[in-house]
């Protein structure tokens, strides 16, 4: 990785010569790759589940400001790695513009409550989908998974502390979400194929505003 970091140093440096001018952001990214090197990375579930991983932010037409190659379990000692991922993203927003004018959204790979916590302490909105071991607590106080699944297509629980918000939204598959700026309201409503046609159902806010976030490092890809 010695041989290339320079490379990317100097991308970056160009990248943001113009400053950060999107307002919705998004953090991910994986390289395919299935040879043997100690950097490269299995995320189960994913559509690329080996490869290299690049963490790129990006805004949501795909425009690419900054570029972190991942060089394996040293990075993020003092802290867990997607934490530590979304707080050197953020420095580099702080950096050449104001947190507060931007929206960033990431995969729940990074999302944690303490870290929504130390964002919203950082005049930062962010928000993205949540494991339930990373919630502090508030999936129980939620309705289950397997509840909701058994409830009406666009059926959505919520709970907040002041500080978080967390809300899960039953889909084709139930979906764990939170936010330290967003919420469900207003809710609004999209077109989902069920058995016999086409059907409106009920879509947090939060939701929707995640689609829209996401992926420009899809469109970058």
């Amino acid at each position: 990785m010695s041989k290339i970091s320079p490379i990317y140093n100097m991308l970056n440096d160009r990248l943001v010569q113009f400053g950060v001018f999107h307002q919705l952001l998004s953090v991910e990214s994986m390289v395919p790759y299935y040879g043997r090197y100690s950097a490269k990375m299995f995320i189960k579930g994913k559509p690329i589940r080996f490869g290299y991983t690049i963490w790129s932010l990006c805004g949501n037409d795909c425009y690419p400001y900054h570029l972190k190659l991942y060089q394996g379990k040293g990075e993020g000692r003092n802290q867990p790695l997607g934490k530590s991922i979304i707080t050197k993203m953020v420095d580099v927003i702080s950096s050449r513009s104001n947190t507060e004018k931007h929206q960033l959204y990431f995969e729940n790979f990074f999302t944690s409550y303490d870290l929504l916590v130390q964002l919203t302490e950082s005049n930062a909105k962010a928000t993205g989908t949540i494991r339930e071991n990373r919630s502090a607590g508030a999936a129980k106080a939620l309705s289950t998974t397997k509840e909701l699944q058994k409830m009406e297509r666009g059926t959505f629980d919520h709970r907040s502390d002041g500080k978080v918000y967390v809300a899960k939204w039953n889909d084709n598959d139930v979906v764990g979400i939170e936010s330290n700026w967003e919420t469900h309201d207003p809710v609004h409503t999209v077109n989902r194929r069920v058995k016999g046609g086409v059907k409106d159902v009920s879509q947090p806010h939060l939701i929707n505003s995640y689609n829209k976030g996401m992926g420009g490092v899809d469109l970058m890809d």
